[in-house]
């Protein structure tokens, strides 16, 4: 489950994942005072009114939040021709101030957007392609720093691919660029990780049990495949990132499946070690940014931690 303000109060966005789809949600613009709560995207396993006996491709369910913690009946809204949602994102696509929705559809290999209204209703779908077969996570990010969100979507096979569609400010993309990393692909995250400013990429590979950085241009292009291995976690399922120990750098953790026999869940956690740039009038040779991870530090690449 993913939380995101994207109202006056302060909690009208709340993203839930169901059955085997992921969902991430980015806060809109601010929108009027008068502004009704949008909806919580979620992907469907079943009909709204009652039990299911097996999951409905090609639909998505929103529920919008009464501010309360509580929230009102499911809506069902199709993703025009899409089946199979593995990933759901909510983002304001088109710049209208309204959260829109987005899904990879893995059985027809597409996106399927819905336009929002900012009432909690949307658009009809329109499907552009993934770029990739069995697309599945989804994350958007402005990775060409023009201020639209961009769509990064990963997916299985040998080699693992990831496809990056350029956001174009009116809620379509541009054609994928498909770039190869580590094998089984499941997940990716987005971060400036070498401390050049631009926005780089991290995904996780599960059959070679291993993180793979891809260091972005800042024009949406990235650099070759820099792996870095888990150092005894193993099958990682999820990436998040974040400064674990407070140096001002980002941080990357994993959740593995089936690392050993004592822990076959855990997580584990890759320090950065990046030098990161100084003040333009303070700048030595030697800060020139890189890439790296601490091996040697307790909860270093690979170090895994039990998760219960």
């Amino acid at each position: 489950m993913a939380v995101a303000c994207g109202g006056t109060d302060g909690a009208s966005v709340v993203a839930v994942a169901i059955g085997h789809s992921t969902v991430t949600a980015t806060p809109a613009p601010a929108p009027p005072a008068d502004h009704n709560p949008p909806a919580s995207p979620s992907a469907d396993p079943g009909p709204a009114d009652g039990p299911s006996d097996g999951p409905v491709d090609g639909r998505v369910l929103v529920v919008l939040g009464n501010g309360d913690g509580t929230f009102g009946a499911a809506t069902q809204l199709e993703l025009g021709g899409g089946t199979s949602p593995q990933g759901i994102a909510a983002a304001d696509l088109n710049g209208d101030g309204h959260l829109d929705l987005i899904t990879s559809n893995s059985a027809t290999g597409t996106l399927s957007v819905l336009r929002g209204d900012g009432r909690g209703g949307f658009g009809s779908a329109s499907s552009v392609s993934a770029g990739v077969a069995l697309p599945s996570t989804l994350t958007l990010a402005d990775v060409n720093e023009d201020g639209t969100p961009d769509a990064v979507i990963v997916a299985p096979g040998s080699p693992g691919r990831v496809a990056v569609l350029l956001g174009d400010g009116a809620g379509g993309f541009g054609t994928a660029s498909v770039l190869s990393a580590g094998t089984n692909l499941t997940s990716a995250s987005v971060s400036d990780l070498n401390g050049d400013g631009h926005a780089d990429l991290v995904v996780s590979s599960a059959n070679s049990d291993e993180v793979v950085v891809l260091e972005g241009d800042g024009t949406g292009a990235f650099g070759s495949p820099l792996p870095f291995g888990l150092n005894g976690g193993s099958n990682p399922q999820a990436t998040a990132v974040a400064d674990l120990d407070g140096d001002g750098r980002p941080d990357v953790a994993t959740a593995n499946s089936q690392s050993s026999a004592t822990f076959v869940n855990d997580a584990s956690v890759l320090l950065n070690t990046t030098k990161r740039l100084r003040p333009a009038t303070h700048q030595r040779r030697s800060d020139a940014p890189g890439h790296g991870f601490d091996r040697g530090r307790p909860g270093a690449p690979g170090r895994a931690v039990a998760a219960g």
